[in-house]
């Protein structure tokens, strides 16, 4: 049986925990807990977190310690990560296989359900890679094909959707990739704008959620969730609001938003995902950080606020925490929906080493246009920060299921 909280801990850093930090002389001490992190905070965790890799990546050359290895660990963070209590498992294929099979043994279905933006859709189609090995079809209508007038819903292998399919279908179309190696294991993408419907004065997106929750349409057992940024340049550049009147609309947004989430969260896994846009050197600038980090506040407060009323038909919840069908791992933690910030810190420190590059007037190197730091892209967070993103999830949904000798976040 998982420790408590071991799984909550791997995402969130607005805990009752202390955070390790580690000084340029290599000293750790903890940060004494505060409801929220603020963004000055997230950005010293940051360097924090860029001078520990630095260190270990030093420790792995011929200038620093001796080391049983002589390459750079390609994920540094996966061993010993400061920002969390518990070492993260790198799996295999085979311990893919092995914790699948168990999961859908005790249950026989499996939806991980991502739902958002174009940052949410990175996690996902990441999440396909890494467990690429299930075998994936995709299932997903194209928006030019019909079968006599009525849209024609596709299925193909997942390999062969990326490389033909247009950018408009890849990126906007519903998804839902089912694994053919391990029938049952199904994860979903839905791109979403969650912009208000003028008859109904209601998002479609928001509709979903209201489904789940009422029970009119089957629960995943994980969702992620993100929004803000996308929702956010919709208002601002597309509409041409003023900064004042976009904060405004997405208030209107996260206030019906927010109460759905908090209600879900007490039948499945919710997982909100922080934001990842940070302003770049060299970079132009989808609006100021400033912008991003009020809105994220006042999600927040509305996340952390009493529900009013309980929703129709939702009164036989379970209580918070609880996830039906995924009693190990997933039950024994703090309700509500998780904030998941624990990646943000990975982000900014790849952020501020693009900086610092800039300045120097290295842009030139490889290491500028590496694809794992994503140093010419404000709002998304490069593949390194992606990776350590899918191991945790991998390690919130296998760990429980797949024995090791370690002891491992959620095991």
């Amino acid at each position: 049986m998982p420790k408590p909280d071991t799984c909550y801990m791997i995402f969130t850093l607005s805990r009752g925990f202390a955070i390790k930090e580690h000084g340029r002389d290599g000293t750790s001490h903890a940060r004494p807990h505060t409801p929220s992190i603020t963004p000055g905070e997230y950005l010293a965790l940051g360097h924090a977190l860029r001078s520990h890799i630095q260190k270990k990546s030093n420790d792995n050359t011929n200038g620093g310690k001796e080391s049983n290895t002589t390459e750079a660990d390609p994920n540094p963070l996966m061993s010993e990560n400061p920002l969390i209590p518990c070492p993260l498992r790198s799996h295999s294929e085979v311990t893919l296989n092995r914790c699948f099979s168990k999961r859908l043994e005790e249950k026989p279905t499996l939806q991980i359900f991502f739902m958002g933006d174009s940052k949410i859709r990175s996690i996902y189609f990441a999440f396909l890679d890494a467990t690429r090995s299930m075998k994936y079809n995709v299932t997903f209508m194209p928006p030019l094909e019909t079968t006599r007038g009525r849209p024609k819903v596709t299925e193909e292998p997942l390999e062969h959707f990326l490389a033909t399919r247009d950018k408009e279908t890849v990126y906007y179309s519903d998804q839902d990739a089912a694994a053919s190696l391990r029938p049952g294991l199904l994860v979903s993408f839905r791109f979403v704008e969650f912009k208000e419907n003028t008859k109904t004065g209601r998002s479609l997106e928001s509709g979903l959620l209201r489904s789940w929750v009422i029970g009119t349409t089957p629960l995943p057992d994980i969702l992620v969730i993100g929004y803000t940024s996308w929702a956010l340049i919709l208002q601002q550049f597309i509409a041409s609001l003023s900064y004042s009147d976009a904060l405004g609309l997405l208030m209107t947004m996260h206030k019906e938003v927010a109460p759905l989430l908090q209600q879900l969260s007490r039948k499945t896994r919710v997982l909100f995902h922080a934001e990842t846009a940070r302003e770049r050197l060299g970079v132009q600038p989808e609006g100021p950080d400033a912008l991003y980090d009020f809105s994220e506040r006042i999600l927040q407060h509305f996340l952390k606020s009493p529900l009013q009323d309980e929703p129709p038909n939702a009164t036989d919840a379970p209580t918070p925490g609880a996830v039906p069908g995924a009693a190990k791992g997933l039950s024994e933690s703090p309700g509500g929906a998780w904030w998941w910030d624990s990646t943000l810190p990975h982000h900014l420190a790849t952020v501020l080493e693009c900086n610092d590059l800039y300045r120097r007037n290295l842009t030139h190197l490889k290491e500028y246009s590496d694809l794992r730091n994503n140093c010419q892209d404000q709002l998304h967070a490069g593949a390194a920060t992606l990776d350590l993103e899918v191991a945790m999830l991998l390690n919130f949904v296998c760990n429980s299921y797949v024995q090791s000798g370690k002891r491992h976040c959620c095991s």
